[in-house]
């Protein structure tokens, strides 16, 4: 039996969405800084192209992703404000700690810390807007709270660029009971203890009403064995698989254009990364955040009218166009304004946890929407962190053999993607639709 249909959005549910936002800034905030460290960290630590991509990516997405999973099961047992404020806590603490790291392995294992802290985050943040707004405002639900990540792109770009610049020219400092601090180690320093004092704020988001438990411990239908979840998994896998494996794609292709791109403007156009951060910043900033806000509000309109394959169909159309131009902006282009020009379409069209999510939201039972999506968020950032910078960084140092040819191991790695993706979202259409009918949606 489907669920009753009902449109209007509370206040709490709005402030929820509002104190996650913050929540959601935040975290990116601590883990993208390290995209415009790679040239001081590279000279500090003597580390080469491929070892910045496994800190990253590797040490920080695998640890993400492998925890989301966990984390995710317990945000469907256990109260999900705390969840949050436990990881905001600890990826705080974890990045304060990569201001600590004098060697490689010490950095990474303090990245380790940042990825599971952060890997609580989305499932528990996921359910919680799940609970709070309606079933068919869930990819733009989802979508606004995905703009976050474009809200955090200016301000890690902009500050971030700004702080990296600073830290750079005053050349470190020396710090009680620390000692002599480098000006990369430095920045880290600055960043982690704010979260640490914003972490309560979860707080403030009332308790989870009676009627949404129970609404949340309804049973799973057409689904028997066990608790329902394995059957499920087991009654949807082309679905779900093909879903997973095509927005994992994307993330590739997301976390390899955004890991390197920083460091082509500087390699190729010889820019400061104050300047870069200025330009990055309000290009991904506010072509981003129409885009995860736009790609949402797409999407329901379209399965509000009855297409039901909607959050899917929107980058069998979009991808092409994002392919060419990311191609284009790391090849062609001998002026940085063209190709920021060119990144505003990849902004604009790649963002997708507003449309993935939501249709994990609309073709999944309500009691296994955090453990399927924190499933899914685990997939794609094992593909999109671990696997989309270094492929950019193995291209450059074992295929290019040049550093500064680093913007056509951009372009080669999203050609082959992007076609390879759109295919699999062409594929994936039909049970797509197939899904949301199971569900009675």
């Amino acid at each position: 039996m489907s669920e009753p249909q009902d449109d209007r959005i509370s206040g709490k549910a709005w402030f929820t969405l509002g104190v996650l936002l913050v929540m959601i800034v935040l975290s990116y905030l601590d883990r993208g800084i390290i995209g415009l460290l790679v040239r001081p960290i590279r000279e500090d630590l003597h580390i080469s192209d491929v070892q910045v991509s496994l800190l990253y990516g590797v040490s920080f997405g695998l640890f993400y992703a492998v925890f989301s999973f966990p984390l995710g099961w317990l945000a469907d047992r256990w109260s999900r404000r705390g969840v949050i404020y436990l990881c905001i806590t600890g990826w705080s603490l974890a990045t304060a700690a990569c201001g600590l790291a004098n060697s490689f392995w010490q950095l990474a294992v303090a990245r380790f810390g940042v990825g599971v802290g952060e890997g609580g985050l989305s499932p528990a943040a996921y359910r919680m807007l799940g609970a709070a707004f309606p079933k068919r405002r869930m990819a733009l639900t989802l979508g606004i709270f995905g703009a976050g990540a474009s809200l955090a792109t200016p301000i890690s770009q902009i500050v971030g660029g700004r702080l990296v610049d600073w830290a750079v020219r005053i050349g470190g400092v020396t710090l009680p009971v620390l000692g002599d601090v480098k000006p990369w180690q430095l920045v880290f320093l600055i960043l982690g203890p704010p979260g640490v004092l914003l972490a309560p704020l979860i707080f403030l988001i009332p308790r989870e009403t009676r009627n949404a438990a129970a609404h949340a411990a309804q049973p799973a239908p057409a689904v028997a064995g066990g608790d329902g979840f394995g059957a499920f998994l087991r009654s949807r896998w082309r679905y779900l698989t093909l879903h997973f494996l095509g927005f994992g794609l994307i993330a590739m292709l997301s976390y390899g254009v955004g890991g390197w791109t920083p460091t082509f403007f500087e390699r190729r156009f010889g820019m400061h990364m104050s300047e870069i951060g200025l330009y990055l910043g309000l290009v991904a900033g506010g072509f981003g955040m129409v885009g995860f806000v736009g790609g949402g509000w797409v999407a329901d309109r379209w399965f509000s009218r009855g297409v039901k394959d909607a959050h899917l169909r929107y980058y069998v159309i979009g991808l092409p166009v994002t392919t060419l131009a990311t191609v284009l902006a790391f090849t062609v282009v001998d002026r940085p304004a063209y190709a920021f020009g060119l990144l505003a379409f990849i902004f604009l069209l790649l963002p997708f946890t507003g449309p993935a999510v939501g249709h994990l939201q609309l073709s999944t039972p309500v009691e296994f929407r955090g453990r399927t999506t924190a499933l899914f968020t685990m997939v794609f950032n094992i593909l999109g962190m671990t696997l989309g910078p270094l492929i950019v960084a193995l291209l450059t140092e074992h295929v290019f053999r040049d550093p500064a040819k680093v913007g056509l191991s951009i372009a080669l790695m999203t050609g082959v993607l992007g076609v390879v993706a759109l295919v699999i979202f062409c594929f994936s259409l039909k049970p797509a639709r197939e899904a949301i009918a199971a569900q009675g949606t």
